[in-house]
């Protein structure tokens, strides 16, 4: 006999979450027996992000390729695009990096030509086809403009450059959904007088700029988006401003990292498990569109991975183990594809 499964639910099939909703992660590197495996922990038919650091072609050489394996088991494709490569900076001499991590202080500077960054991005993405055949379904551009090491510059300028770099992309390739900053915060104001966020809305309604996502990055308790209510703040200030409509989405999550920083044990704990299925209750009452967990498998050059346990980041260890919270995943992403009664 078929095994059969019923769902109470009280408040109605629309406060359901979709398995779309929920399923995402973030990526350094994928194979296709990795993608096989976020398949069964419930992943398939989300996202899988990938970042393009754009100051050094040499980091984006494997990207196509695992677009290509992500794609071919039905896992759609998000690239964040962050940088300027040396040609063209302001300050091409700043070859720095005294935070250690992020990018070169050269590359913080928004390019002296949008549009001919900009089109360097189109010539790695129209190889990125002729190679492999495949294109990113999504691309952020910038990565938590509000932190140092990433950016250096001030939100007026980010969005000015925004709406010029999405109307070309635009206009080459209109099938590509644009959007960000990946904020690293909700509250971000970057000196302005309300969120970063609502910032760039108002600013892309003015400028008309492509808008299909606005995203930003979450660590800290899965229930601090309901205290936030910044999903509703978006998507009151959209209707308000009479513009398309556009998602909101976590483009980076986790729990918020101890003192022992990004690699610790608490990531491989029944707490970083608790920790996801609040968050994704939340997210789903919320009406958050996506969300992207940071990271689908701890990263090769994590220094703590010593063992099979793995201390990192990642739902997987990179052994091949999977933590807690993956155990976890899998259940609320099969329980988002049952059929309410």
């Amino acid at each position: 006999m078929e095994e059969a499964r019923l769902l109470v639910d009280p408040l109605g099939q629309d406060d359901l979450p979709t398995i779309h909703q929920l399923a995402g992660s973030v990526s350094w590197r994928t194979t296709p027996r990795l993608m096989g495996e976020l398949v069964d922990v419930g992943l398939g038919g989300g996202w899988s992000r990938r970042m393009f650091p754009l100051h050094d072609y040499t980091l984006g050489r494997y990207i196509g390729e695992d677009i290509r394996n992500a794609k071919a088991v039905g896992i759609q494709t998000w690239l964040t695009v962050v940088g300027t490569p040396l040609q063209f900076s302001p300050y091409p001499d700043r070859l720095n990096n005294e935070y250690g991590t992020g990018l070169p202080e050269f590359a913080r500077y928004l390019p002296t030509d949008p549009l001919a960054w900009t089109d360097w991005l189109l010539n790695y993405l129209n190889d990125m086809w002729n190679t492999y055949g495949v294109l990113p379904d999504r691309i952020e551009i910038w990565n938590e403009i509000e932190r140092p090491e990433w950016y250096a510059e001030t939100l007026t300028q980010y969005v000015e450059f925004y709406a010029i770099v999405a109307a070309r992309i635009r206009e080459v390739y209109p099938e590509i959904q644009l959007g960000g900053p990946g904020l690293a915060g909700w509250r971000s104001a970057m000196g302005g007088v309300e969120n970063a966020l609502l910032t760039m809305v108002r600013s892309a309604a003015l400028s008309h700029a492509p808008l299909d996502f606005v995203s930003w990055h979450h660590y800290g308790p899965g229930t601090e988006l309901r205290f936030s209510q910044i999903v509703a703040q978006l998507d009151m200030l959209g209707a308000a401003l009479e513009m398309p409509p556009f998602d909101t989405v976590v483009s980076e999550w986790n729990i918020a990292p101890s003192a022992e920083g990004a690699i610790g044990p608490e990531f491989d704990g029944s707490h970083a498990a608790a920790n996801l299925a609040t968050f994704y209750s939340t997210a789903a009452r919320q009406g958050l569109d996506y969300n992207l967990f940071f990271l689908d498998w701890d990263e090769d050059n994590d220094s703590g991975i010593t063992d099979l346990s793995g201390v990192s980041l990642g739902a997987i260890t990179k052994h091949g183990i999977r933590k807690p919270v993956a155990h976890v995943m899998r259940s609320f992403l099969e329980s988002a594809a049952w059929t309410p009664v």
